[in-house]
């Protein structure tokens, strides 16, 4: 081991087995240095050409008891701001005098990093006094990822002259019944 103004330290040796699989070694030390900043250097005494060694999963820690490897703070705290999901509900509800109207909106977001998902419904039903109803329930689906965009939805409504649907897909299919498993393109 080897402090920054260029003190050095001979940490105890390891017997390294010749094998191809890798082994778990602990060197346990007490360091004299004051420093903040140290490094250790590996060196190796008697290796024949050819041979080579490989170090994985590195772990310099405090105290006399080893323990296993985990990833750092961190590194969790990113991974889990990348990852989301979120339900919105509102719900609401107006009346006065001479109109009603009730309102729902659902919203289902999952993401993870910059590819998202989401679903969304809204329902809502008008009724006012001079005989105006109307009522609509619309679906809408939604992917985004790698700079794509791909929206799927579906509108019912009906007023008091007429009822309407509408489909907005890229292809759009019809089965039979819940058990056809041959959709037909429309």
């Amino acid at each position: 081991m080897r402090d920054e103004p260029g003190g050095n330290m001979l940490l105890p040796s390891i017997n390294m087995l010749s094998e191809e699989d890798f082994r778990f070694y602990k060197v346990t030390f007490t360091t004299y240095f004051a420093t903040e900043r140290a490094s250790i250097l590996l060196g190796f005494r008697n290796s024949v050409v050819d041979q080579w060694v490989e170090f994985h999963s590195l772990k310099l820690e405090r105290g006399t008891i080893a323990t296993d490897w985990i990833p750092a703070p961190e590194d969790i705290e990113t991974t889990v701001n990348t990852v989301s999901a979120k339900i919105d509900n509102v719900q609401s509800t107006l009346s006065n005098a001479d109109k009603a109207l009730a309102s729902r909106i659902d919203t289902v977001n999952a993401s993870v990093n910059n590819a998202k998902a989401q679903i969304s419904t809204v329902s809502q039903a008008v009724a006012n006094v001079n005989g105006k109803l109307s009522a609509t329930h619309t679906i809408k689906t939604q992917t985004i990822s790698g700079g794509k965009t791909a929206i799927a939805g579906i509108t019912l409504g009906a007023n008091r002259e007429e009822s309407t649907v509408i489909v907005m897909a890229d292809r759009f299919q019809v089965v039979k019944n819940a058990q056809d498993g041959s959709p037909k393109p429309m």
